[in-house]
């Protein structure tokens, strides 16, 4: 009688060791199919929450995605201004929703401190809608002390929405030029010159395209 009930708890203790391995070692064989599914829904990679790696020539209308615009870059000042003023690149080539960072270089050539301010075109006119500045020294008052040269940056996209556009649908070139232009109120001069801290107290700074002789 002892030694069935024993044989019969031996049994079922083996049994039931042996369920728990089996799901034990199911868990275990199971968890790397369980992870990938869980990675590929989220994006998470065990380092981070990341984006999964889309084929976007798949997702969206292909004319957004391999149509390439030509942007050039154009920059005048008025004479009065004494300024000048250009694009450090002629053109770039993006795409609609593609941001871009370009500079522009202003150097004031008097012996006089100015203050300046720009404005800017795009054309074909129509273009303008689509043109997104996120940085831009546009409409901003520029002050340049005798002979100073600074960059200025502009960080910018065309939203794709152009490519919509059915009436900019053969455009190709696009150009964006800025124009500076002499402030009505130069007062700010006249108040910094005998300011201690006056920003017209800095050094001058040698333009690096005029070589002396």
């Amino acid at each position: 009688m002892f030694g069935k009930k024993y044989f019969s708890n031996s049994a079922a203790g083996w049994y039931w060791s042996g369920g728990i391995f089996g799901m034990v070692f199911g868990l275990t064989y199971l968890a790397p199919v369980f992870y990938r599914m869980f990675c590929e829904r989220t994006g998470y990679t065990g380092v981070g929450l990341k984006q999964k790696g889309y084929d976007y020539s798949k997702m969206h209308d292909p004319k957004k995605i391999h149509r390439k615009f030509e942007l050039h870059f154009q920059g005048v000042c008025e004479p009065e201004l004494g300024w000048s003023f250009f694009p450090l690149q002629d053109s770039v080539m993006l795409n609609a929703g593609e941001t871009v960072l370009a500079f522009f270089r202003a150097y004031n050539d008097t012996d006089q401190p100015v203050i300046g301010i720009s404005a800017y075109v795009v054309q074909p006119d129509e273009v303008v809608q689509y043109f997104n500045k996120i940085q831009c020294f546009c409409f901003d008052e520029q002050l340049l002390n005798p002979h100073e040269e600074v960059d200025l940056p502009l960080f910018f996209y065309l939203d794709p929405k152009l490519c919509d556009d059915p009436v900019l649908s053969e455009v190709k070139e696009i150009t964006l030029m800025y124009t500076f232009y002499k402030a009505q109120d130069q007062t700010l001069v006249e108040l910094l010159k005998n300011h201690p801290n006056s920003p017209l107290n800095r050094p001058p700074v040698k333009n690096p395209l005029i070589v002396d002789d």
